[in-house]
């Protein structure tokens, strides 16, 4: 087993934050697509036949977005142990 010098480990710790932060930031972003899929769009008559309901998809894009920022809270615990 190796053993790594404490700057070696600062630096994959300052790493797994950056990482953190940017997952907690996609997570938010997936969460605010999710939310736009459940309002209805203002469509007429003809378009409506086309356009598909994606309200489950909806429903499952904030709940993804909801494991993203879980992910991200997890990599900021790795980190700061």
């Amino acid at each position: 087993m190796a053993i790594y010098s404490n700057k070696t480990k600062k630096l994959c710790s300052k790493v797994v934050q950056m990482l953190s932060i940017a997952n907690a930031v996609l997570g938010v972003v997936i969460i605010v697509l999710g939310f736009l899929m459940l309002t209805p769009s203002d469509t007429t008559q003809e378009l409506k036949e086309v356009v598909y309901d994606y309200t489950n998809m909806g429903v499952i894009t904030i709940v993804l977005g909801i494991a993203c920022i879980v992910v991200a809270l997890v990599g900021f615990c790795a980190a700061k142990c």
